[in-house]
């Protein structure tokens, strides 16, 4: 009877096991394997074994100069030095944007899901409402917000030179002095201002994370809910010693999943991209995509900065991962 029990499992693990070793395991040993030559991607008669070459070439480089050079017209693909020290500013930028996004995104989508979970005549709109620009996200998606962050004739600083006029004439009413000139922010075409508008722009979208913790908090019993009220415990008490302990499965869940997608963010810095934010919002994914694709060809190279972040992203998740497990993250039980 175990025997046939462990046959049936095998035959349910068996596809997903194949899977595993055609469309993972088998392309993550080849990307290593092609990390260690020189090869354009297209001749294999251009194939020649490199060693770790790759690696010192995109980790041995030095820190960029700290005066961003604005009419640069040099691609990431053409420079003759053997060092290549884009890759670090690539590898910061996508760190400190999945400091600035993943936190924004656990907290915007859990108010959202508290929100959604009081159960008003509106709920099932708002959740269509939250869910609708999860579906819609794609390239069409970042140009139409390109428009709205435009300097020059974007919605958001139109929407906030009048707020500026506004209290300029109250400041000038009330003190008799002429109004301020306030700066306007340039979103994506300045170096300061293009991460912050690019984690707008991901929180446009948070709906997918919110009705994912919108179904852990559907599974909170309402008798430690109720208890909790019985004790004197108000909103913000019940919310941090009842609510957020029994989401932390999904908490640990949200967060390691939006680590692993903000580091491999591709499409925005592709998009999004121009001469004015010097280089500030260049990705891992996009320095990777641009070497290997771009004149002169360096597949191997790309490999590396491939093999290097996927190192990067496994220190970041396994503390997390490791946490987790130690304050009860993958339970279902409240430590």
């Amino acid at each position: 009877m175990i025997s046939r029990k462990r046959e049936g499992m095998a035959a349910f693990a068996a596809p997903l096991a194949i899977g595993l070793l055609i469309l993972t395991i088998i392309p993550l040993l080849a990307t290593v394997a092609i990390s260690m030559t020189q090869w354009d991607g297209f001749h294999a008669g251009t194939l020649t074994c490199a060693g770790l070459k790759n690696y010192r070439d995109i980790l041995g480089a030095t820190a960029p100069s700290a005066s961003p050079q604005p009419d640069r017209t040099e691609g990431l693909g053409s420079r003759a030095a053997s060092t290549d020290p884009l890759f670090f500013r690539a590898l910061r930028n996508s760190l400190a944007y999945t400091a600035m996004v993943v936190p924004l995104e656990l907290m915007t989508a859990l108010a959202i899901a508290l929100l959604l979970n009081q159960g008003t005549r509106c709920t099932l709109l708002l959740r269509i409402l939250v869910y609708l620009p999860w579906l819609l996200g794609g390239v069409a998606s970042l140009i139409v917000w390109s428009w709205f962050l435009n300097p020059q004739f974007g919605w958001l600083n139109a929407i906030l030179r009048a707020i500026y006029r506004l209290l300029g004439a109250i400041a000038q009413w009330r003190s008799g002095h002429a109004a301020q000139d306030w700066p306007m922010p340039g979103w994506l075409f300045s170096p300061a201002g293009c991460k912050p508008a690019l984690v707008l722009i991901h929180l446009w979208s948070v709906g997918g994370p919110a009705l994912i913790l919108l179904a852990g908090l559907r599974r909170i019993p309402l008798e430690l809910t109720e208890c909790a009220m019985l004790d004197g415990a108000g909103r913000w008490g019940r919310l941090r010693h009842v609510t957020v302990p029994l989401l932390r499965p999904v908490l640990a869940f949200n967060a390691v999943i939006g680590v692993i997608y903000a580091m491999q963010s591709f499409t925005e810095s592709l998009v999004l991209q121009n001469r004015a934010q010097h280089d500030n919002l260049v990705f891992v994914s996009h320095y990777l995509y641009r070497t290997a694709f771009e004149s002169p060809y360096r597949m191997g190279r790309a490999a590396a900065a491939g093999s290097v972040l996927m190192v990067v992203i496994a220190v970041l998740i396994a503390p997390l991962l490791a946490l987790s497990r130690r304050v009860g993250w993958l339970t279902d039980q409240p430590q």
